[in-house]
């Protein structure tokens, strides 16, 4: 059976301006050394397995609390150290494809991985050898493995996006098995794979397969939050997975008691569904170029409010340090005379569409809805619509057409201006 596709019709493209806010000149705060950041959302999450965590704050919290192997720095398009030192691609023998000056040599990287006998490329990772987790223990390779290998078997991890984050990672499991290994440590087949690790060495090297894109490192580097392996590996099985509907008592100790790499330690005693309290660690690894502690803050405490009126009181009263929330630029007369207050004044872009659900279950089926199969009707819907109205009298003015490809006409390789098959017009449209 041959299942329709459902039409979408773009609306707009909105460009309202968002602000947000810092720093009150009016300080009322109980705590002089602790920074206060106001939030508001419903609540606060009580669990922060980064894999888990996707709404509201919780990630922003989970990658406080957890590291990734680099941290991506889009000025200078470089991978900056995380938990991971330093990586090359290297060659059959582990050896680094680099050049004199220890930049990625591309010439010899073609002439080797060019060959078709070649279906990957090959990465070497090394970590630095002073991490340690938030309990104490430090972090090795096995973590790094553990890490990706979980994220790689869906019967154990039970997480789509991790999936997605490994996608070109070439290690990978057919209905909890080990199909192809994509990933090599001392412990974990380095040696038969051609991949000589000093014993000294052995905590700290990782080499991975990935496909033959050279951005294909940047989600393993970026996007997956490494996770203990001490923790997670005697609580997740079939049974129990790290991405559990239905967590037993010990998964949800782990979701509640994180034990990350981070900078921060969630303080679990004093944080609830109201505030969240962050300690900055004293053992962290990174530092500033001198020595001195990355972040100048001891401690962070996030506040909960529920209406944004409410949470720009607070700041403007000194009650909170900062407000991390995007609001309507039409808040910003409040602030034209606090010199105190930065405001932080960007484009906010989402997108507003309208979509056709052709293919509703036998049991919502009606008329009207079967209107909506007939594609001349479809296609007049589509010309009615004035884009150009919704955007004067709905937006205000900030908004601006968007292709139907979602794709803005910018992007000169990709756009496609042939999806734009409606006239402008709206007079030549009826």
């Amino acid at each position: 059976m041959v299942k329709r596709l459902m039409l979408t019709l773009m609306l707009s493209i909105i460009l309202i301006p968002l602000v947000g806010c810092q720093i009150s000149s009016k300080v009322r705060r109980p705590d002089p050394d602790t920074l206060y950041v106001g939030c508001v959302q419903t609540a606060f999450p009580s669990a922060y397995m980064p894999w888990l965590s996707r709404e509201g704050i919780a990630p922003t919290i989970a990658g406080m609390l957890y590291d990734s192997l680099f941290i991506y720095d889009e000025d200078s398009g470089n991978y900056l150290p995380s938990i991971g030192k330093e990586w090359y691609y290297v060659d059959e023998n582990g050896e680094p494809i680099v050049t004199e000056d220890g930049s990625i040599d591309y010439a010899r990287l073609e002439s080797i991985y060019g060959d078709p006998k070649h279906q990957y490329l090959a990465v070497k990772v090394i970590l630095h050898d002073t991490i340690t987790w938030s309990d104490g223990e430090p972090l090795t390779a096995e973590d790094v493995y553990y890490s990706f290998d979980v994220a790689t078997n869906n019967t154990l991890s039970n997480h789509a996006g991790a999936l997605a984050w490994t996608s070109d990672l070439r290690h990978s499991y057919t209905n909890g098995v080990l199909t192809r290994r994509g990933i090599f440590t001392y412990d974990h087949g380095a040696l038969q794979q051609g991949y000589r690790i000093a014993e000294e060495d052995r905590d700290r090297v990782v080499y991975m397969h990935v496909n033959k894109v050279l951005g294909s490192v940047t989600p393993l580097f970026t996007s997956v939050l490494i996770l203990p392996e001490h923790v997670w590996k005697p609580v997740v099985s079939l049974e129990s997975q790290l991405n559990s509907t239905s967590p037993n008592e010990e998964i949800l100790y782990r979701y509640s008691h994180p034990v990350g790499s981070g900078l921060w330690v969630l303080d679990t005693e004093e944080s609830g569904s109201q505030q969240i309290i962050l300690h900055r660690r004293q053992d962290y690894h990174r530092t500033q170029a001198d020595g001195s502690p990355l972040s100048g803050i001891d401690t962070i405490k996030y506040v909960l409010y529920q209406e944004i009126n409410v949470a720009i009181y607070a700041l403007l009263k000194g009650h909170i340090d900062v407000l991390d929330n995007s609001v309507s630029s039409n808040y910003l007369r409040l602030f034209e005379n606090e010199e105190q207050i930065f405001v932080s004044d960007a484009p906010g872009q989402f997108t507003q569409t309208l979509v056709f659900n052709l293919n509703p279950v036998s049991s919502e089926q009606n008329p009207m809805r079967n209107l909506l199969q007939n594609k001349d009707f479809r296609k007049a819907m589509a010309l009615a619509i004035n884009q150009d109205e919704l955007i004067k009298n709905v937006l205000d003015g900030a908004g601006l057409r968007a292709s139907a490809g979602l794709m803005s006409a910018a992007l000169e390789d990709f756009y496609n201006p042939a999806a734009d098959s409606l006239p402008t017009d709206y007079g030549v449209r009826i």
